[in-house]
């Protein structure tokens, strides 16, 4: 579908509910007509509509018009409303690259979308990350943890990693991460582009190379910077810190971390509600790089405790995102 907008030489789109912007509405609302037509643009349905994303992207040209068929503007004369409204920088709304952008930041341009069916919400990014897969109705969330995978073949971009879950506490820190459940561990993998909301800024910094990662039956097998945080109690606790291969915009001296659970040496999970934290230089530089397997799907068993663990990782202070 996106070589479909790709090749059309304009593309019409009308919104059934923007009034035209009259003086009546920018008196009525103490605006000018270009405010007018952005406060309108924000609340239409169009914006919030999976498959539209790849229709705004891959078309060349756009007119859009209001629901007396009366044209509002192009993309090219309104792209400053767009990328304020859909956090799509103007570089790509303009026929950018898109694989110039992380997958996290693509990702994000989903978070805030929907769609009528569970599995559209993958389906319809599939022209975003250029992949293709089989469109299987019917198997529900499953679709998008099927099109990270696809992605993940095709990618060295860690940033598909630099996710949070949407129970992710504002004051998380090491007193209240102790307390966090553990008997209860997630995929390595998001739930939805909406766990991408806040990671958009996050690019890769290297490539992985052909052995650093690689897909097994039960999860990811990584070599990366792994550590205790300081702080988390004894020196037997089950909860470690995976260094991404990625940086964030404006924090060039911290790489973003993601807090695992221990199942077995070795063996992790994603912790539930921990999110993502910030690792400074000098704590990589201390942190151990190990070889970890971390699991594709939600676990349900409870870490095991162990002494094994207690000389496997450095400690390492960190910052929450």
């Amino acid at each position: 579908m996106r070589r479909w907008y790709q090749q059309a030489r304009i593309c019409y789109v009308y919104f059934h509910d923007i009034e035209p912007p009259s003086p009546f509405y920018c008196k009525k609302n103490d605006c000018t007509e270009e405010a007018a037509i952005h406060q309108q643009f924000a609340n239409a349905r169009w914006f919030t509509r999976g498959w539209t994303l790849q229709e705004l992207l891959a078309s060349r040209h756009i007119n859009f018009y209001d629901r007396n068929w009366q044209c509002l503007g192009t993309k090219e004369s309104l792209c400053p409303i767009l990328t304020d409204i859909t956090g799509i920088d103007e570089v790509y709304l303009k026929g950018g690259d898109l694989n110039e952008a992380s997958i996290a930041k693509r990702m994000s341009w989903a978070a805030n979308r929907e769609t009528t069916k569970v599995e559209d919400i993958a389906y319809c990014l599939m022209g975003i990350f250029d992949v293709n897969m089989p469109l299987l109705y019917g198997e529900g969330s499953k679709a998008f943890k099927r099109l990270q995978e696809k992605i993940f073949e095709d990618t060295d971009d860690m940033s598909l990693f630099a996710w949070q879950t949407v129970e992710v506490k504002s004051s998380m820190s090491p007193q209240n991460l102790h307390a966090a459940p553990h008997n209860r561990g997630i995929s390595i993998f998001a739930e939805h582009p909406r766990n991408f909301l806040a990671t958009a800024h996050v690019f890769s910094s290297m490539s992985r190379g052909d052995s650093s990662i690689m897909s097994s039956g039960k999860g990811l097998r990584l070599e990366l910077p792994v550590f205790r945080i300081k702080g988390i109690g004894a020196r037997g606790s089950t909860l470690r810190v995976a260094v991404l291969d990625c940086k964030s915009k404006g924090r060039q001296h911290t790489r973003p971390g993601i807090v695992l659970q221990a199942l077995s040496p070795g063996h992790y999970m994603r912790h539930p509600t921990a999110g993502l934290v910030q690792v400074n230089n000098r704590g990589i530089k201390n942190a151990d790089s190990q070889r970890i397997c971390v699991r594709k799907t939600m676990s349900f068993t409870r870490p095991e405790r162990s002494r094994k663990y207690t000389s496997t990782s450095r400690e390492v202070a960190v910052n929450w995102y």
